[in-house]
């Protein structure tokens, strides 16, 4: 089985499609989407019947991220990778029930965080503080991973533990992993991680 991986970039002209100072751009976009489509290996690439995709306006409908996580669903989709919406928590509760992991950056909602099937990778501290808030307010008991370390260790204390407390509560536990080094790791990057134990619903 052979399975393809979509990414998504939405942006915005700071200009009219019209404008003169959007010329350029205007005059190469078949040339290039047509080089695209000649490239080994392409598959596809969104676009209507102008041939490219400048007059597809996405809008701040939460109805919009409902959609699109049920046409991944319909669609047998293996995965979501990359960013999700403002609306995550109308997102996971969808495709967690079709068993549709998320793997990707700084989820921006609660579920985001605590649901089965995402798997948050951001090393930031919002991500360490956000994960460690949400575990603590929608989890019974919540366990903080960390390797050996100085970076690890003020990850914890800088960011998971705080965000625990403003949750108003305390990790259950903290786990050490020490992980062997050989000569062809010169080194590793953080792996300090959160261990929810929740009770799940569907809404």
């Amino acid at each position: 089985m052979i399975i393809h991986i979509a990414q998504l970039n939405i942006g915005r002209f700071r200009y009219s499609t019209s404008d003169p100072r959007m010329a350029d751009f205007m005059m190469n976009l078949d040339r290039i989407n047509a080089l695209a489509e000649r490239t080994d290996g392409f598959v596809w690439r969104l676009k209507d019947d102008s041939n490219n995709a400048t007059a597809i306006r996405p809008t701040s409908d939460p109805n919009m991220a409902v959609t699109c996580a049920r046409e991944a669903v319909a669609d047998k989709v293996t995965a979501l990778v990359g960013g999700l919406t403002l609306y995550d928590n109308a997102v996971f509760p969808i495709i967690a029930a079709a068993g549709i992991p998320w793997i990707g950056l700084n989820p921006l909602g609660s579920l985001g965080y605590t649901s089965p099937d995402s798997y948050a990778t951001g090393a930031s501290a919002f991500t360490y503080t956000a994960a460690a808030y949400y575990a603590g307010k929608d989890c019974s008991t919540v366990a903080a991973v960390r390797t050996e370390g100085a970076t690890d260790s003020a990850l914890l204390n800088n960011f998971a533990i705080p965000g625990m407390a403003d949750a108003g509560k305390k990790f259950a536990t903290v786990v050490t992993s020490a992980i062997e080094k050989t000569s062809s790791v010169a080194s590793l990057p953080p792996i300090m991680g959160v261990i929810s134990i929740c009770e799940y619903g569907v809404p």
